[in-house]
């Protein structure tokens, strides 16, 4: 747009503050300040750049420019997680608690002993979201050890709450041997890191594993999920 001499604005070192009708006018400013519309007059307000701290408008004011640490967050939304925190939140109210994600390392113990036990592998992931954690296991031995008693698995991520002997855990296993069992699963054991080696008999029974139904190259491989305290 054509402008005369008179109504010329220099655009390194002039910012625009109106409109008389029939020509800009202008008032100086730093470089590299941005300029943005005023909310109550054709004055306009200045935003400084490259400052440490900057505005922005919103509505019909001026507000500090929401902040940001090392987790991104909204803090002038009320929407965010604080740097370090394992969490979100919304309006002030925590919604979501905790998620995270990780391993864990399974083991196996008869009676609550390991004597002489040994593994030919022991992997475990978790993914925790609020309250519930989601688990898969996969344990082999190499030598059952002395140990006896009913078989536990060993080792969850985090502690169980005191309901949670109601879930189970299914499972593919090998070289496990009980009489007329059709399944074996994983009962996790209420207030605790374990969980209970069971068998489902035929007829809708349920029984407890020992270290007799194991052999030295036993192996239980599962997924499942529990709700923590």
């Amino acid at each position: 747009m054509a402008t005369t001499p008179g109504n010329a604005i220099n655009e390194s070192t002039t910012g625009i503050t109106g409109f008389t009708g029939t020509a800009f006018t202008g008032t100086a400013m730093s470089a590299n300040q941005l300029v943005a519309g005023g909310a109550t007059s054709s004055t306009l307000q200045n935003i400084a750049g490259g400052a440490a701290t900057s505005t922005v408008l919103i509505g019909n004011g001026v507000s500090t420019l929401p902040s940001f640490s090392a987790t991104p967050q909204l803090t002038a939304l009320g929407i965010g997680a604080a740097a370090g925190a394992s969490g979100l939140t919304f309006d002030g109210t925590n919604l979501l608690a905790n998620y995270a994600t990780g391993t864990w390392t399974p083991g196996i113990a008869f009676g609550g002993g390991t004597t002489g036990i040994t593994y030919s592998s022991q992997v475990g992931y978790y993914t925790r979201i609020g309250n519930v954690v989601h688990i898969s296991l996969i344990v082999s031995l190499s030598n059952k050890g002395s140990s006896s008693g009913q078989a536990t698995v060993t080792g969850l991520p985090f502690t169980t709450g005191a309901h949670s002997n109601t879930a189970v855990v299914s499972t593919f296993n090998s070289n496990i041997t009980y009489t007329g069992f059709n399944a074996v699963v994983l009962q996790f054991n209420n207030s605790a890191t374990t969980m209970g080696v069971i068998v489902s008999i035929s007829g809708g029974a349920a029984s407890p594993v020992s270290d007799t139904s194991f052999a030295n190259t036993s192996a239980i491989v599962g997924s499942g999920f529990y709700i923590i305290a």
